[in-house]
């Protein structure tokens, strides 16, 4: 059996929660001008303002740390995903469960390098994961390609798509 090579290993970008951290920092900003705008002495808006720029830094700091408390591994065998600050929870794929993979690249995120794979599995449990705004996506979901063949061949394993509309398949028709 060949050894487990690693593929990939990250987080998601903080450009996920852009929206989030422009807000925190503009308050923060905000807050910190204020401060040196207000005249002395020391009244109860310096400590007003303070309060408010110590609350933006910590709502700052929280978002940053939820989402760099993802962490995704891809492997040349199975897929982690773990998450979780206090308690982590970690899934796991095993890639021959994989049936098909997408590349998604919204405009803002193909500036930046990113993309989101997005996986759909034969897992009850996972139907689908997402490895979401990860540097060299394109790259990555190349590799996972290639490597969720070789499981299969190796398993013998082959995945087969059936019609669950109920319906018998229907000859096409001519005009």
């Amino acid at each position: 059996m060949s050894e487990e090579q690693i593929i990939f290993r990250g987080s998601p970008s903080l450009v996920t929660r852009f929206g989030s951290l422009f807000l925190g920092a503009l308050v923060l900003i905000g807050c910190l001008i204020g401060i040196f705008l207000v005249p002395k002495p020391y009244g109860p808006v310096h400590y007003i303002l303070g309060g408010l720029a110590a609350l933006a830094l910590i709502y700052l700091l929280s978002v940053s740390i939820i989402v760099k408390a993802t962490q995704y591994e891809v492997t040349s065998e199975r897929i982690r995903v773990r998450r979780g600050i206090m308690t982590k929870r970690t899934e796991e794929l095993e890639l021959y469960r994989a049936m098909d993979t997408s590349l998604i690249e919204p405009l803002t995120m193909r500036m930046l390098g990113l993309g989101t794979i997005e996986i759909r599995t034969a897992d009850a449990s996972t139907p689908v994961v997402l490895l979401e705004a990860v540097h060299k996506a394109r790259a990555t979901r190349e590799e996972l390609r290639k490597y969720i063949e070789e499981c299969r061949d190796r398993k013998r394993v082959r995945m087969t798509e059936f019609d669950h509309s109920g319906d018998a398949p229907s000859s096409p028709s001519a005009s």
